[in-house]
């Protein structure tokens, strides 16, 4: 577990066909131990969830409300306690028909808790696995090869831009942000999003390497203007003596038309704050 939490590359979990996840094996490899990286998938024919089915049952469905739920819909036992409340309740009468209802209950039994167990084992489906938000998709075994090959790159190359992002400033300081910054991108571009292979293949072609370099500068350039005002905030005249020494600096190394343009920015900066 300490590995799993540490690690940097992308890890998928699959449940094969058959296959059941429960208990402590489940919090082993629960993905949100480290859900920045991690992600789960199962067939559709697998199992996933902390407790069995029966075990579930033995303590959701209690045999106390097994008897409950008979008595509210079985036919019989409901006609059994409706003649009941006719008769006195020591006579002989009331005997019998409390003996019948309990001969239809011990009958019964074993029907009612089955059909609770099979209830129980549809939220252990891959169905509702991702209902619940427990595993991100479900992926059957025979496209199980290609699904993960096709993810694996789009992932790689998704991963790779989105530490390019962080490492761009200060405003993305996880992977989740970067996606979502990269997620925007990608639908302005046309890219789907949930299409492994529409995304990866926007990533490398040279219209999207361009449009991300250009968010990549964007958010250089938004670190740089936070960071100077927060300077400015702290020493005014200071900011001002760096604009002057930089203007200088470029002016020194020959860079004329660098140190004119900015000189004509920082002139039309403050003639609109005037």
């Amino acid at each position: 577990v300490d590995e799993l939490v540490k690690y940097e590359q992308p890890i998928f979990v699959y449940i094969p066909p058959t296959g059941q996840l429960r208990g402590g094996a489940w919090v082993v490899v629960d993905p949100t131990i480290n859900a920045e990286v991690m992600e789960m998938y199962a067939d559709d024919n697998a199992r996933g969830n902390v407790l069995e089915p029966p075990g579930a049952v033995s303590i959701k469905f209690r045999q106390k409300d097994v008897l409950a739920a008979m008595k509210r819909i079985d036919p019989v036992i409901k006609n059994l306690y409706e003649k009941l409340k006719e008769v006195e309740p020591s006579s002989d009468e009331a005997a019998i028909l409390k003996a019948d209802i309990k001969a239809r209950e011990v009958k019964l039994l074993p029907v009612y808790q089955q059909i609770a167990i099979d209830f129980a084992d549809l939220h252990d489906r891959p169905g509702r696995m991702t209902a619940k938000g427990v595993i991100r998709e479900v992926v059957p075994w025979k496209s199980s090869r290609v699904y993960f090959y096709n993810r694996l790159r789009r992932r790689l190359a998704e991963d790779e831009v989105a530490q390019r992002l962080i490492d761009a400033g200060d405003s993305i300081n996880k992977l989740s942000e970067a996606r979502e910054q990269l997620k925007e991108l990608s639908e302005e571009c046309g890219a789907k999003w949930n299409d492994d292979i529409s995304v990866y293949n926007w990533l490398m072609s040279d219209e999207g390497k361009a449009q991300v370099g250009e968010c990549i500068a964007n958010v250089v350039g938004s670190s740089v203007v936070s960071q100077v005002m927060k300077l400015g905030h702290q020493d005014p005249n200071a900011v001002l003596k760096g604009l002057m020494g930089l203007i200088t600096e470029l002016k020194s190394q020959g860079k004329i038309e660098e140190s004119d343009a900015l000189v004509q920015k920082l002139r039309a900066g403050v003639t609109l704050l005037n």
